[in-house]
């Protein structure tokens, strides 16, 4: 299974919901002598409020004294499902999945949209099982490891092609969302669905364009009016680091399909979001090099060598050594060639 990039940045891909979306909080100050559903309304502020801590254990206890009151609660439930999904072990991603499935409003969108990142983080643990069994890393009883090995993977893709079919209703039923443009752009990918990827990776640059474009104007509203500015700057920030790594990873797509100046162009939008981005400059001279152009490429190496706080041992710079070896040879035969072609002239 060959993994985006992106996966790989601080899983900067993943979905952050951001829990401002509910609405309707309560301020109260006890439990102490309320009604039902003012002690619904305190357990509700108070998983939210550890949630913005990141305090997950507190928030999630705090949802589940709000659901012994109202079982059926719809933001509690989504609340309690996101923080086990936050919290990232195996047992939370299995009970964050299961309260999803049988979430009361399936037409929410972000019920639809969690439920789909639950199930590609499943995917992923079978995806990572069946590596481990593949290596021996880790014990199983069948009698061949391969085959153990590939029922997982085999459940993997099951799990990631029912993540599809939620994030896909989740765009449906919020056109241009870009937590479930991000996640079905990465579920095609685990699954090889690179054409798919790609075309949704463009629609993702449209709403990520979209969304920054609206903060901007927000951005000089609050700057005119001498308001705090600071949380829609963040916000700005975030997009611009989405938005750089989309391009890397449709650089990468189009590279899997030999589409090298496309692939090229990906990454001039890469540094033009963040231009100090070492990595970048060392696939630029992979790109220039499958294009027949090694001075440019060895540019691209040395700058990357230079910007590059890596350990000499790392693979990153023993691959980029090679491919200045291979630049070098490239053009010492095309000096030879023109002192030849010189020669001929000359004779």
């Amino acid at each position: 299974m060959r993994t985006p990039h992106l996966a790989h940045t601080g899983r900067v891909l993943l979905i952050g919901i951001g829990l401002s979306l509910f609405a309707g909080c309560y301020a109260t100050s006890g439990s102490d002598q309320m009604t039902k559903e003012q002690r619904l309304g305190y357990y509700l502020e108070n998983s939210l409020r550890y949630y913005d801590l990141r305090d997950l254990p507190r928030a999630i206890d705090q949802a589940t004294r709000g659901l012994e009151l109202e079982p059926r609660n719809e933001r509690l439930l989504l609340i309690k499902a996101r923080c086990h999904l936050q919290l990232d072990t195996r047992d939370d991603i299995l009970t964050a999945v299961s309260i999803l499935k049988k979430h009361p409003n399936q037409k929410d969108y972000r019920v639809r949209m969690t439920l789909a990142e639950g199930l590609e983080r499943k995917g992923l643990l079978y995806d990572l099982a069946a590596d481990e069994i593949a290596s021996g890393e880790r014990y199983t009883d069948e009698a061949d490891p391969l085959v153990a090995a590939e029922a997982m993977r085999v459940t993997a893709r099951k799990n990631w092609t029912e993540a599809i079919g939620h994030y896909r209703a989740s765009t449906q039923l919020f056109t241009g969302g870009i937590e479930s443009l991000n996640g079905l752009m990465r579920v095609q990918t685990f699954l090889g669905q690179d054409a798919d990827a790609l075309e949704t990776a463009k629609k993702l640059v449209v709403a990520i364009d979209e969304s920054s474009q609206v903060l901007r104007v927000r951005l000089r509203e609050l700057e005119s009016s001498e308001n705090d500015s600071w949380p829609i700057q963040r916000q700005i920030y975030g997009n611009d680091k989405l938005l750089a790594s989309v391009h890397l990873h449709m650089s990468e797509l189009y590279h899997a399909k030999g589409e090298h100046l496309e692939a090229l162009g990906e990454l001039d939008e890469v540094l033009r979001l963040d231009p100090d981005w070492p990595a970048i400059y060392s696939r630029r001279g992979a790109l220039f090099l499958a294009l027949g152009d090694p001075a440019r490429a060895r540019d691209a190496i040395v700058h990357f060598m230079a910007q590059s706080e890596l350990p000499y041992e790392h693979p990153d710079i023993q691959r980029a050594q090679t491919l200045l070896s291979e630049c070098d040879s490239q053009l010492e035969a095309v000096d030879r060639a023109n002192q030849i072609g010189d020669g001929s002239q000359g004779g």
